[in-house]
């Protein structure tokens, strides 16, 4: 696959073979051979750099985009998280990039430059350019569903100067459906019970337009502000990575572990050792195993004081869990969750915007770095880390449940000569950037070997 790999990468700078003909549109041709080869699916549509990764930016060459979809073995595919759905992954990556490059090499002898984006190695989201070629829509599990693979197909682009007739995007239904099928009936309403908790930040993201929320750490949890009209999960991606945004995390439950004892009890419960890997205002991504090695939760670790820890969690009863832990009283320490509500600020302006909020000092956090401020005269917690692979902070809010309305009006205010936007926690770059998420890539009866979290057992 090397070769293949290798060859990718500089096929944009093949010269043509032949002089092309005048007014020539290969659209049909191209059409036709790619489903000889096997593509299932194949769509033309305007490569919008909008969607190029900056270290891609240079790369990537051409103005018109072939999209092509190739179907990924149903039962592999079936087994996963397991080796055998990683093989069917990357054989259908493998022929297809054989694939592409003889599709360059028609074009080639059509007059034409032609160069492969390899799915393995990608110059941006394809996902949004596939959409605009008529071939799926954007599924709520933020990846592309097409109408004869699901999300069951890898993707993978050829970009050309050779003129074509672009597809028009297909309302398939799928965001209807998508919406029914996590909500029932449409006409059901979701009743706002005390059963399930507000954040601090509740009613205003209810302000900032959002329409849509589940359930996380038994809190309810923004999902959706722009309506699919509107340009829905796609629009807010196009804020996050080329702007700066700002989410309602608070659902991310401070788990408070305090005491003469913290550190023995954090490195008893965590796969890490906190002692080499944890100095005092600093964060790390950790796990916690069952006794079976099952993953229980996959927190942010915060060590803010030398006997003070917060884990950051994602959705699971870790309380109960830790507390159930050392409920002989081995440890000497106090177990609580506390009245600290995240926001993320992520994109990238995000460091202009933070910079304007809490000054230059912001620029000399580290990655996973933790910095103590002030807000609007509100003690906050600032940490480096985020959710989105983007660059990213998240602010901390002490006692937000008395505060949360001095903070995020604020934010928004600082936040307006940058194009600030309240969106949803975005899965679609999440998923670009190999993020997992607990409870949809792994869960309990995951070991972290299964889904290469290995390097978290020390």
């Amino acid at each position: 696959m090397k070769p293949m790999f290798e060859a990718a990468l500089v096929s944009g700078e093949v010269e043509p073979t032949v002089t092309p003909v005048p007014g020539e549109d290969l659209t049909d041709n191209i059409r036709r051979l790619a489903r000889e080869m096997g593509f299932g699916e194949v769509g033309f549509t305007r490569y919008d750099r909008r969607y190029t990764f900056g270290g891609k930016k240079r790369w990537a060459k051409y103005e018109h985009a072939i999209c092509l979809a190739m179907e990924q073995d149903y039962i592999k595919t079936q087994a996963g998280p397991s080796p055998d759905s990683d093989i069917a992954r990357f054989e259908t990556y493998e022929v297809e990039q054989e694939l592409c490059l003889k599709l360059c090499d028609y074009l080639r002898s059509r007059g034409y430059h032609a160069q492969v984006h390899d799915g393995s190695d990608c110059s941006g989201p394809y996902i949004p350019l596939f959409v605009a070629a008529g071939l799926g829509q954007l599924g709520a599990n933020g990846q592309l569903l097409s109408p004869h693979f699901g999300s069951r197909s890898r993707l993978m682009l050829v970009t050309t100067d050779a003129p074509l007739t672009y597809d028009k995007p297909v309302d398939y239904g799928i965001h209807k459906f998508c919406q029914q099928c996590q909500s029932g009936n449409s006409d059901a309403q979701m009743l706002i019970s005390t059963r399930i908790r507000k954040s601090p930040w509740w009613h205003l993201s209810k302000a900032a337009g959002c329409w849509a929320y589940t359930t996380y750490n038994h809190m309810y949890h923004p999902r959706a502000y722009i309506k699919p009209e509107d340009g829905g999960l796609l629009k807010e991606y196009k804020y996050l990575t080329e702007h700066v945004s700002m989410w309602d995390v608070a659902v991310e439950r401070q788990i408070q572990v305090k005491g003469p004892d913290a550190a023995e009890f954090v490195n008893y419960i965590i796969t890490r050792d906190v002692h080499t890997m944890l100095p005092t205002m600093r964060a790390r991504y950790v796990i916690l195993c069952n006794q079976y090695g099952g993953v229980i939760n996959d927190p942010v670790l915060l060590r803010v004081a030398e006997d003070e820890f917060w884990f950051s969690i994602s959705d699971s009863d870790l309380l109960l869990w830790a507390q159930g832990v050392n409920h002989a009283g081995r440890f000497n320490v106090s177990i609580n969750e506390i009245d600290v509500s995240p926001v993320q600020i992520q994109g990238p302006k995000s460091v202009d915007l933070m910079e304007k909020m809490f000054g230059e000092q912001i620029r000399a956090i580290p990655y996973y770095g933790l910095l103590r401020a002030t807000l609007n005269g509100r003690e906050v917690t600032i940490s480096r880390t985020g959710f989105s692979a983007e660059v990213g902070f998240e602010i901390y809010l002490h006692d937000a449940m008395l505060y949360a309305d001095d903070v995020w009006p604020h934010i928004l205010e600082q936040g307006e000569e940058f194009n600030l936007r309240v969106i949803a926690p975005s899965h679609i770059r999440r998923l670009e950037a190999g993020i997992l998420s607990y409870g949809q890539d792994m869960d309990i009866e995951n070991n972290p070997y299964e889904v290469r979290l290995g390097w978290q057992v020390t």
